[in-house]
């Protein structure tokens, strides 16, 4: 399995010597529609080229951009493309992904994209997010290669610190920073136990008479999720350094 680490140019000296491949969180689209670069450095070369899309801009010329993409792919060695635009779709990025998609596979290029775009987008590899509350993520893989194709599925870790009043019937949370997850963790010191189905770690606690639930992930359920996806023949699974900067020994091991 190809693992991928998507970071920033300030980060890639803390990931100097280990066995990660860069995906560059370097590039976002500009108000001008254009590709725009943060900075250069002399790591930016081969892995993928990671599109930052916090704050997106509509996108009114695709074909100019996905030009863009292609050329400093091609300039810098790149194998391809990390544009995760999250959850839910716009008209004009699922143009551009359409025609950047074309682009990149006729130039022996790869797509990753968020699964919102997966199923209008056959040539793309489609990033599949671990971050889930209920069900299984055994049985979220198996649909996902179901629907997209065992080939195409690529695992997105996010890694997980989330804090639930129970009874939850929404599955949502409160998402717990790390300073606040390793507060609550030390003044508890509470008893850990691990979720098969969910591949996370799991306390209880009670405060001001009601129960929580907390959810999280250590080095050694990222591995677990890790395994599980090896398990299923995939081939690709991203981490964000930003997430995992505490692990990153372990997660070597």
């Amino acid at each position: 399995m190809q693992l991928y680490m998507t970071a920033a140019p300030e980060q890639y000296r803390l990931l100097s010597g280990m066995p990660f491949r860069l995906s560059h969180l370097a590039y976002q689209i500009g108000t001008d529609g254009h590709l725009h670069r943060a900075t250069v450095s002399r790591q930016m070369q081969s892995g993928l080229l990671a599109l930052n899309d916090a704050m997106p801009p509509a996108i009114s010329d695709p074909t100019a951009l996905s030009r863009e993409i292609l050329r400093e792919c091609m300039s810098r060695g790149y194998e391809g493309v990390a544009a995760d635009f999250g959850g839910s779709t716009t008209p004009d990025r699922m143009v551009f992904l359409e025609e950047a998609a074309k682009l990149l596979h006729r130039n022996s290029k790869k797509l990753f994209l968020s699964a919102a775009y997966g199923r209008r987008i056959p040539t793309a590899y489609v990033l599949v997010n671990t971050a889930i509350s209920g069900g299984t993520l055994r049985t979220m893989l198996v649909d996902a290669c179901n629907a997209f194709g065992r080939g195409r599925v690529a695992l997105d870790i996010e890694r997980l610190r989330m804090d639930f009043l129970l009874p939850s019937p929404t599955g949502e949370g409160t998402p717990l920073t790390k300073e606040s997850f390793d507060a609550l963790y030390q003044d508890l010191s509470p008893s850990v136990f691990f979720s098969h189905e969910l591949c996370a770690k799991y306390f209880t606690y009670q405060r001001d008479g009601r129960a929580h639930f907390v959810l999280f992930d250590d080095a050694d359920t990222i591995r677990f999720k890790l395994k599980l996806a090896q398990s299923l023949d995939l081939r690709w699974a991203f981490l964000l350094c930003s997430e995992v900067e505490d692990i990153l020994p372990q997660l070597q091991q």
